[in-house]
């Protein structure tokens, strides 16, 4: 048993995902909106939003699919599926050779390391002991997620989980808090693994990131305490439904027109 043992907040409003966390620690008003008054603003998805939503399940759809699904049609099906407009679709088609350039390249990966059949968007979660529970355990889930892509390495008790990012870069170490809940979900779910490869797949840049090295799940325990920290960290002023938290993010919040500190129309200042 773990002596670091969950808040009461973090008992309270279980299961928690990296990004309910991160909504806590950034602005515990937009947490108290989102998260417990459950405010529902209705509005439309952001044209980036759509267009990384439609990319993913592009790509998402090729891995899936046969040889008898083409790039074009797996983009056809996403395409009408998101119903994007004529910009929005020239801007998705942009990204396309990029898509088609990482399944060439982890098809390569998979013969030269030798691994068996990829897993598409899993959705794994853990109880309040690590254990792995049902994705839609509300009453003992600790922590839940989907992992985009992973791949056990055939004859040897090591898996590779990849994650598709269509937004901007960001150093790997800004997804450290997302690679640890993976690796606990992953470890949780086949107990036999030992070691678990994670990297980012920046698909705008074309390009496919590792970090350093492999994580070791041989015992789970201290990975779970990683998790747990992080939660118990990320969480402990969203008690505080009034503090506002101004700043960048703010642009890409739902609740911008009802916030406190965006009354007159600025940014603003206010932070209780």
């Amino acid at each position: 048993m773990s002596d670091i043992k969950p808040t009461e907040f973090v008992k309270e409003y279980a299961p928690w995902s990296v990004s309910k966390a991160e909504v806590a620690k950034q602005c515990p008003h937009r947490f108290h909106l989102q998260y417990i008054t459950k405010k529902r603003m209705n509005l439309p998805p952001t044209r980036e939003s759509l267009i990384g939503t439609a990319v993913h399940s592009a790509l998402e759809y090729a891995l899936r699919g046969k040889g008898e699904l083409t790039m074009a049609k797996a983009f056809k099906i996403a395409i009408v599926e998101h119903k994007l407009t004529s910009s929005e679709i020239d801007e998705a088609r942009a990204l396309q050779p990029a898509v088609e350039n990482f399944i060439h390249k982890f098809r390569k990966y998979r013969k030269r390391h030798g691994t068996g059949r990829p897993v598409i968007e899993q959705k794994l979660a853990v109880d309040f002991n690590g254990n792995p529970t049902k994705f839609w355990d509300n009453d003992n889930g600790l922590i839940r997620g989907v992992i985009d892509l992973s791949v056990r390495f055939t004859g040897r008790p090591h898996a590779l989980i990849l994650d598709h990012k269509t937004g901007k870069d960001h150093d790997l170490k800004y997804f450290e808090k997302q690679f640890n809940a993976y690796a606990l979900f992953l470890r949780a779910a086949i107990p036999e693994l030992t070691h678990i490869k994670l990297g980012i797949n920046f698909i705008r840049a074309d390009r496919v990131e590792f970090q350093k090295g492999m994580v070791d799940v041989r015992d789970i325990q201290p990975v779970f305490e990683q998790v747990l920290t992080y939660l118990n960290e990320a969480t402990h002023e969203a008690h505080n439904h009034n503090l506002v938290r101004p700043g960048p993010l703010c642009n890409w919040c739902d609740y911008k027109s009802i916030c406190p500190a965006h009354a007159d129309g600025a940014d603003g200042k206010q932070t209780t």
